[in-house]
This record gives structure tokens, C-alpha cells and sequence, in this order.
């Protein structure tokens, strides 16, 4: 990648928000271009990108009209099937990490979970997914957060709210995180109306708790977004860097989106 200098760190990121198979196809489609066209180019990457993701497009489509030469179809194909070889590579050297809040041995090998989470956060460089059921007290998470948006990061927060939970939680949890949104982070919500019900007409619930950064770092806890959970409660996780699961929750997440199953909810100071 370093004969492209920009362009080159575009596909790379290009890459990294798509899973192998995606990858080879897009490489197989650039390939077969008949012109270096700036639309073709455009719609056939769009085409290939989960929802979302149009800067990143947009960013390589611009490096790729700065370069001088202008590479040709089939040598951004190459490019691209490198940087996809390159990737899965990375992705194949999976690191796995256990997480635990609540009593442990003096120098114990597990890593805290609030020290994770906000290791995550701080970290990321282009987008964060974070689902929780319940938020309160943790101005140290806010804080990363806040810092993730300063620094361009794309936020999501997927969180449990009283009204879409029927009454399960007493308090939302946006609430908790309204600076977060303040500094432009997006807030997704389970509908009510969305939501399985059992026979008795009882439905269900925003319980998964999680963390995925950049498609290529995820935390799956049992804790919530409290101090309780941080502090108190025995709580138990992973922590995962590389390999495909980071990606793969990352683009189950994009399919909640896309399928209508949350929504985006425009919240209100």
C-alpha cells in the first residue's frame, strides 16, 4: 500500500468495515470495469459497503481522483484483494481477554470492566457501537465517550428506554448519556412494537450488554452501564481484539438498522 500513500490507507479502511467473502467480491466487480469512471467506481464500492458508510467512500473516492497516476480499475482491485489478504491475516491473530467486576486476588490477571470498556472506547478511530439495558453513575464512561465524538468517532448508543421497555427500567438511559449525544452521537432504541411477545403477551427485552469499536474490537460483559456493575456486582466478560466476531456483531448491528428493528430516536436535551 505505501506506492499510494492516502489511497492505500482508504482501502485499507474500506476493507476493515467488510467481512472476506465482500471483500473478494468487490475486488472481482473493480476488476471488471471497463473505465476508470468516477460514478461506476462510486456505486459499485456503495454497493459492497454496509449502511453508513458513505465517508468512507467518499474518502476513497477522493484519494483515489488526488493520485497521480489514477490507478485503473483493475489496479485498485489488486490493491483492494491485498489490503483483504492483509486483513484477514490480522483478524486472524485473535486476542481474547477475560473481564471481571467484584472480589479478586491481589494481582489478579483478569481485566476490570470498566477499565476495558473505556480502554475500547478510547482506542477507536472511525465508529462505536455501545448496547447497554441500563445506565447511571459512570462519568468516566461519559467521559471516554466524549471524547471518542471529539476525536470524529462515529457513536451509537442501542439502550434501553421506560417507555419502549413497558416499564422495566424506571429511568431511560439516554438520560444518563445526554452529553454524550450533545457532542453528536446517534441514539437507537428497540420499539416496542418491534419486540417478540410469549404467549402470555409478555415481550422482550433490551438485555445484551456490549461494546464493538473500528469492527475489530469487541467487549461482551454481563455488566450494565453502572457503578453498580463496575463496583459492586460479580460480573463476567470477554474481551476480544481481531478475528471475525468483532466484524460480524458489528454488521448484525448495521442488519437491526437496515431491517428496521431500532430506530434512531432524535433526542432532546
Amino acid at each position: 500500500m505505501g506506492r499510494y500513500g492516502e489511497l492505500g490507507q482508504r482501502i485499507v479502511e474500506l476493507v476493515q468495515d467488510l467481512p472476506p467473502s465482500e471483500v473478494e467480491r468487490l475486488a472481482a466487480q473493480l476488476g471488471t470495469l471497463p473505465s476508470s469512471d468516477a460514478g461506476t467506481l462510486s456505486s459499485t464500492i456503495k454497493r459492497s459497503l454496509p449502511p453508513g458508510h458513505d465517508g468512507v467512500r467518499e474518502a476513497l473516492l477522493g484519494a483515489w481522483a488526488r493520485q497521480v497516476p489514477r490507478p485503473t480499475p483493475s489496479e485498485l482491485a489488486l490493491a483492494v484483494e491485498a489490503a483483504g489478504l492483509a486483513d484477514e491475516s490480522r483478524r486472524q491473530r485473535q486476542l481474547v481477554e477475560l473481564v471481571w467486576s467484584g472480589p479478586a486476588p491481589h494481582m489478579s490477571m483478569l481485566r476490570r470492566t470498566e477499565q476495558a470498556l473505556i480502554e475500547v472506547l478510547d482506542r477507536a478511530q472511525r465508529e462505536v457501537w455501545l448496547v447497554s439495558f441500563a445506565a447511571y453513575d459512570v462519568p468516566e464512561v461519559k467521559r471516554s465517550l466524549e471524547r471518542a465524538c471529539a476525536r470524529g468517532v462515529h457513536v451509537s448508543l442501542l439502550l434501553e428506554s421506560k417507555e419502549s421497555s413497558d416499564g422495566k427500567v424506571t429511568f431511560d438511559a439516554a438520560d444518563v448519556l445526554k452529553s454524550v449525544m450533545g457532542t453528536g452521537a446517534a441514539l437507537f432504541e428497540w420499539p416496542l412494537a418491534n419486540r417478540p411477545r410469549n404467549e402470555k403477551g409478555m415481550h422482550g427485552s433490551l438485555h445484551a450488554k456490549s461494546c464493538v469499536a473500528d469492527r475489530g474490537t469487541l467487549l461482551v460483559s454481563s455488566a450494565n452501564l453502572t457503578a453498580h456493575a463496575f463496583d459492586l456486582n460479580m460480573e463476567f466478560g470477554v474481551l476480544v481484539r481481531g478475528g471475525d466476531l468483532p466484524a460480524q456483531f458489528a454488521l448484525h448491528l448495521d442488519w437491526l438498522v437496515e431491517s428496521g428493528t431500532i430506530a434512531r430516536v432524535e433526542f432532546e436535551p
